[in-house]
């Protein structure tokens, strides 16, 4: 975790374990960032796979909060992340952090591997494969999952 001051940049803290090599990055309304992440695991053939929130304090300590997660044993993955910007009359310039107002998932089930199914041409999947849009809405601090979203959230997140 870096910040700058005075046009200076200062390593804060290194978080080893965060991984953040596949995030996109946002800010909060006063100002700060957060990276929405796509981060997962494999051990003895069990892959999983989730989609995380980091945020972090002054002093570069991060927390991150889990939006939904999938696991390879269940046929399931995490397609798609599209995010809802915020409306503002402002274009953004190039390195600055974009205001969100939520971001929808499409997260996939069925008796397929994840890579057939994300690489499934023209949109269409198996017959044997179901795709769900789950949207998570954003009030400035924190996502919480939509109303209409709860019940496909379940079918992935049993913990």
């Amino acid at each position: 975790m870096f910040t700058v001051k005075s046009g200076e940049v200062r390593l804060l803290k290194y978080d080893r374990g965060l991984h953040t090599d596949e995030c996109h990055k946002f800010a909060f309304p006063d100002g700060r960032d957060f990276l929405i992440c796509r981060g997962g695991s494999t051990y003895q053939g069990e892959s999983t796979e989730m989609i995380f929130m980091a945020a972090f304090d002054a002093a570069g300590s991060g927390v991150t909060t889990k939006l939904i997660s999938a696991m390879d044993t269940a046929n399931t993955c995490l397609g798609e992340i599209k995010f809802s910007p915020a409306e503002s009359g402002r274009s953004q310039s190039p390195g600055k952090s974009v205001e969100i107002t939520g971001l929808t998932i499409t997260a996939m089930q069925g008796t397929t591997d994840c890579a057939a199914s994300q690489n499934a041409t023209a949109g269409k999947l198996r017959r044997n494969i179901k795709s769900y849009e789950i949207e998570f809405l954003f009030d400035g601090k924190n996502f919480t999952v939509a109303p209409a979203s709860r019940v496909a959230l379940r079918r992935f997140d049993t913990n």
